[in-house]
Parts: structure tokens; C-alpha cells; sequence
């Protein structure tokens, strides 16, 4: 018979950064005086392949403890950084509160922690070594782990071996196994059914039962299982001038709670007087039955979303693997899953659920087509599609870093996996856009010059003149340089001093906007004056003397050297 109960534990300072110390209100009740002290740890898994890299961040001794209720906050410091592998700092782990008594663990809660970089851009791009201080912790409070194990207390068991286990999962409902049970006065009743209108407008039959647990030989405590169409709501109930019903106290599942102050006036009337549990049981379970009714003739027929429905992905993401998991948001509507293809490189599954139907998306060239069954598809499914999908693009993959390596790429500044294109500088004031084919990555790709018609003419004529010497095996800078008869810039190297290929734009004065370099130049050969596209554009239309348009493309005067000048709207 367990004579410490957990009432309650919140998680306190949540989300936080990394660095702040753990913090959690615990609430526990003992049935009778504890002679020796209650051992509190809280334990950081530091990574889900090895408990070596487990951190026991704080142990707190309480005790001896009085019969009653009592409350404290346990307050620990975060894990030290150098402890944690650097492949698991970033993304899902866990933490546990663990007690014991006389040295047998009897409770262990874990909780899902979420560590991401709140920076947009660190999130997006995370650094290869894990910037501690710029991390955020969001525990998962709402979806604790519960196991209690069956534990000697009064010490005739000494070898500390656990008698039994009892479990409460995500959703706080308990499940009680049977040895349990046949050591305790157990009282199982059914109660009559009850009738309910489905959308049809029919009647439909639905049955509770429950079950009536005593945690001691006086009964001043019980622990209550009501389950109604499939689903279970906890309460647990302390007695303290039992036989009498003064003074009770109840708490109750999360569940439970929200039906009973959805419905005003109850909670009043359910705590005056009643003759026995099973009583107050019946009221709840009339609660329960209209809380139903309501619900099937709510005109209202959205679907629940699958943050309401947390057992469904937990159990999608175990058949995945947990190692997978990258990073996940309070709810779990919103999952990052870790993809590895042959060459080790690691991809990003983003998962977004929508009234249970999840969203997927990833940094691949082109859009991933499926088809997502609500009856018959899984994530393990799609997460094995997408990982196939990686394959196809190692080539492509493969010759867009190749790129970057071997020239002076000016957009995007920052490139991803799904970016097609590459410009890159020629030399001064002259710029290559290439946009490669992703299923033919190695063949001649689309080419545009961006500068002044003199400065650009004389490239574009080589390209022309050598197009046939275009060698498929070869990496696309190569043959650029081949054709070109040209050492392509690298920007590592022009930092070193030599001919500054920098571009600023004549307007605004610097070199990016929105992450674009400036593209369009002069095209009188003394001028060459490089400028933003926008820019250019805003300068012509505010000009309404000088300025004509036609369609969309105006026509002006160049603002250093006043020679005619065009420019297309920039893109949207």
C-alpha cells in the first residue's frame, strides 16, 4: 500500500533558455508519518543511445515527513554543456523527477524536453557547434510520462526489489495491474447505460462502469477509474474524518476538470453533502453523459486536431525512431524529423498536422507529391518517401556544392537545398545567373548575364563561340572556366587585397537589399553605375518628366550619367 501520493507537478519558468535553472512545484500527500527522508532527483538524458551521458542535475532529501499535504519547489541547474553530445543539444530529450524512499524508487515522471534556437535564421541553419547560450528549453508539460513502481515501505524487503508497477500515461488516466488490485478492497460496479443521439439521430447505446480503489486500510483515500465510451477520467479522493465526508478533497483528471467547469453550478453542487463515493460517482457520470449529448448534437463537425490526440503521434514518432525527432512544438501539431541519405548528409522533414491531416514539406529542388490516406497512411510511411526522394538528388546536390566551392557566389546569400539557381561574379561589374536542372544537373544549364551590354558582350561571345566544348562529366564551374578562359573569382581570395569586385548599388549605397546584390548597370561604357532593380525602378517613376513606360518597363535617364536607361518592375 503506497503511502506517499503525487498529487501534482508543475513545471515552473516554461519555455525558458537553456541555461535558466529547472524549476517544479511538486504537491504530494502521505497517508501516514514517514520515518526516514523521501529522495528527490532531477535527471537530464543527455542523449537516447547511451546512459552514460545521463546528468544527475540536483538531489533533494525531504523528510521525516508528517502525515498531510505538503508542497515545495525543486529548483536544479541546467545540464553542463560539455556533457552533452553535440549531435543530441539540439532537438527532443528527456528530463525526469524522480522519488524514493529507503532507497526504491516509487515514482518517476519524464518529461519531453524541446531545445531549439529561438533566432529564425540559427533554427533554420543551425551551426555545427551547438550555441548553448542562444538555446530554448519548452518542456512538455502537458504530456508528462507517469510510472510508479510497488515499493516496500516498511522495509521487510530488503533487497529493494520492486513488488509490481502501475502506470499512468500521457493523458494522467491509470491503468492498475492485477496483482495490485487483489492486494487492495477493490469495488467494481456497473452502472446502467446511457442513451445518446448519434449524427444520425438515432439512438445509441454507451455503458461506464468504474472502479473504487482504497490506497489505505481506513479508506480516507481513494483513487477513482470512471471509464465512459472508451475513455478514462482519474480522480482521487481523501477522506480526512472518514467514515464522515467532511472536509473532503478531490482532484481530478485533466479531462474531468474541463467537463465539470464547462458546466456552471456543478462544481457547487457536487461538493454538498452525498451518502457514499458511488454517489458522487453517479453525478459524474451524468455529467459525462450530457457533456456527450452535447458534443454529438453540436452542429459544430470540425475534427479534433491531433495536439488532442497525443498517443496517436507519440506512437507514430516510436515507430520512426526518437532519435529522428529534431525538434517539436508544445502541442505536437507541429514535428522536425532528421533524414540521413547514402552520403550522410543530413535533411529536415517538417511535419505540420491540420485537423489530423499532417502537412509535409523539405528543402528538395522540387515539390514531393503524395497522398496521405486518413485511414490507411502513417508517418513512418512518409518519412521512408521522403527519405527515398533525398536519393534522387545527390547528383544535383553533389554540383550545387561544387558551385559554391568554386566560385564567388553573390545570391543567395545564404543557400539551401531547394535553390536552383547560383549568381555568380565573372568579374568586376559582370554577373553569371545559373539555373541548374535538378534531374540533369551536369548538363549546360540556363544561363542570363547581368551588366552593362560592353562589359558582359565579350563573355557571353565566348559562351557562344565554345558551347560544343560543354563536357558533361565535368563540375559546372570547370567548364565555365574552360569556356571562359578564365580562373573564376573566389571571394576568399579577392579579401586578400586584389581587384575589389564588390558592387554597390549608386542609389542606395549598398551592396544588398532583400538579400539581392545590385544586377542592373549602365550601359554606357564610361559609366557602368550598378543599381538595385528596385531602386532603379522607384527612381525612374518618382522622375515624371524624363520618365515614359510602356507595359510595365519604364524608360529614363541613368542618375549618374543621364544616358537612356530601361528597367523591368522588380519581382514581387
Amino acid at each position: 500500500m503506497a503511502k506517499v501520493h503525487v498529487q501534482n507537478v508543475v513545471v515552473l519558468d516554461n519555455p525558458s533558455n537553456f541555461s535558466n535553472p529547472f524549476q517544479f512545484e511538486i504537491t504530494f500527500e502521505c497517508l501516514e508519518d514517514l520515518q526516514e527522508d523521501l529522495e528527490w532527483k532531477i535527471i537530464y538524458v543527455g542523449s537516447a543511445e547511451s546512459e552514460t551521458y545521463d546528468q544527475v542535475l540536483d538531489t533533494v532529501y525531504v523528510g521525516p515527513v508528517p502525515e498531510g499535504r505538503h508542497m515545495f519547489v525543486f529548483q536544479a541547474e541546467p545540464p553542463q554543456p560539455s556533457k552533452i553530445p553535440v549531435a543530441d543539444a539540439v532537438g527532443v530529450t528527456v528530463v525526469l523527477l524522480t522519488c524514493s524512499y529507503r532507497g526504491q524508487e516509487f515514482i518517476r515522471v519524464g518529461y519531453y524536453v524541446n531545445n531549439e534556437y529561438g533566432d529564425a535564421e540559427l533554427k533554420e541553419n543551425p551551426p555545427a557547434v551547438p550555441q548553448f547560450d542562444k538555446l530554448m528549453r519548452n518542456i512538455l508539460a502537458t504530456n508528462p510520462r507517469v510510472t510508479r513502481f510497488k515499493v516496500d515501505w516498511d522495509d521487510t524487503n530488503k533487497s529493494g526489489t520492486t513488488k509490481g508497477e502501475q502506470i499512468v500515461e500521457s493523458d494522467g488516466h491509470q491503468k492498475m495491474d492485477a496483482s495490485l488490485m487483489e492486494s487492495m478492497d477493490v469495488i467494481s460496479l456497473k452502472v446502467p447505460v446511457m442513451e445518446l443521439l448519434n449524427d444520425a439521430g438515432t439512438l445509441e447505446v454507451s455503458q461506464y462502469s468504474y472502479i473504487i480503489l482504497p490506497l489505505n486500510n481506513q479508506h480516507s483515500h481513494v483513487d477513482c477509474l470512471l471509464t465512459a465510451d472508451g475513455k478514462d477520467y482519474l480522480l482521487h479522493l481523501s477522506f480526512p474524518n472518514y467514515p464522515s465526508h467532511e472536509g473532503f478533497t478531490i482532484n481530478l483528471s485533466y479531462d474531468l476538470n474541463c467537463i465539470i467547469k464547462s458546466k456552471k453550478g456543478f462544481e457547487e453542487k457536487m461538493l454538498q453533502r452525498f451518502n457514499s463515493v458511488e454517489e458522487l460517482i453517479d453525478k459524474l457520470g451524468i455529467l459525462i453523459k450530457d457533456h456527450h449529448k452535447t458534443n454529438l448534437l453540436c452542429s459544430n463537425n470540425e475534427k479534433p486536431t491531433v495536439a488532442t490526440n497525443y498517443s496517436k503521434v507519440l506512437a507514430e514518432i516510436d515507430a520512426i525512431g526518437w532519435e529522428k525527432l529534431f525538434s517539436v512544438n508544445h502541442d505536437f501539431t507541429e514535428l522536425k524529423l532528421k533524414m540521413y541519405d547514402s552520403l550522410n548528409h543530413q535533411h529536415i522533414l517538417n511535419v505540420k498536422f491540420n485537423n489530423n491531416v499532417p502537412e509535409f514539406s523539405a528543402e528538395y529542388p522540387r515539390i514531393v507529391n503524395i497522398e496521405w490516406q486518413e485511414d490507411s497512411s502513417t508517418l513512418s510511411e512518409m518519412y521512408s518517401l521522403f527519405c527515398q526522394e533525398a536519393e534522387q538528388y545527390q547528383d544535383f546536390w553533389k554540383a550545387m556544392e561544387e558551385l559554391d566551392a568554386g566560385c564567388w557566389v553573390l545570391e543567395p546569400e545564404n543557400p539551401s537545398r531547394r535553390d536552383t539557381y547560383r549568381k555568380i561574379s565573372i568579374a568586376p561589374n559582370v554577373s553569371l545567373k545559373i539555373e541548374v536542372d535538378p534531374n540533369h544537373p551536369y548538363v549546360f544549364p540556363s544561363i542570363t548575364w547581368l551588366g552593362s551590354e560592353t562589359a558582359v558582350s565579350k563573355f557571353r561571345e565566348k559562351i557562344l563561340d565554345r558551347i560544343e566544348a560543354w563536357d558533361d562529366d565535368l563540375p559546372i564551374n570547370t567548364n565555365l572556366e574552360r569556356l571562359l578562359e578564365i580562373s573564376l573569382p573566389l571571394k576568399q581570395t579577392l579579401d586578400m587585397g586584389t581587384e575589389n569586385y564588390e558592387v554597390t548599388c549608386c542609389i542606395c549605397y549598398s551592396e544588398r537589399l532583400n538579400g539581392e546584390v545590385p544586377s542592373r548597370t549602365c550601359d554606357n561604357p564610361s559609366c557602368g553605375q550598378s543599381f538595385h532593380i528596385f531602386c532603379l525602378y522607384e527612381w525612374l517613376r518618382s522622375l515624371i518628366q524624363t520618365t515614359r513606360k510602356q507595359g510595365n518597363k519604364v524608360f529614363g535617364e541613368c542618375p549618374f550619367c543621364e544616358q537612356p536607361i530601361s528597367c523591368n518592375p522588380p519581382a514581387s
